[in-house]
């Protein structure tokens, strides 16, 4: 008899560590859950409205630049560079360009 109930004592052994390791295990797994959810959701998102709130106030800066003055404003990014210029600047010079050809040699357009 004791052969068998010391069996069966062995077999509970195992049995009353099943339950707190899985309560441990799924609060492991529920806290990764829900951490990932306040990083992806809370934070994501303000990382987000930042983002669009300084991509926003760099295009207005360079818009702001471009149209202050007719010259071409250099933009690099990495190892690229451009040469923002306005369109409606270059528009205007050669407007001008084209209304000094049609006048006159001895004329101006400056009024006297």
């Amino acid at each position: 008899m004791a052969l068998t109930r010391k069996t069966t004592e062995s077999n509970l052994d195992w049995k009353k560590y099943i339950i707190p390791t899985y309560i441990v295990v799924s609060a492991l797994l529920l806290l990764i859950v829900l951490y990932w959810y306040i990083v992806n959701s809370i934070y994501g998102a303000g990382y987000n409205t930042w983002a669009q709130n300084w991509y926003q106030s760099a295009v207005s800066e360079l818009i702001t630049e471009v149209t202050k003055e007719c010259k071409g404003i250099k933009v690099s990014l990495w190892d690229s560079e451009v040469e923002v210029v306005n369109v409606a600047c270059l528009q205007n010079n050669q407007a001008a360009q084209a209304n000094q050809e049609q006048l006159p040699a001895n004329q101006s357009n400056i009024p006297e």
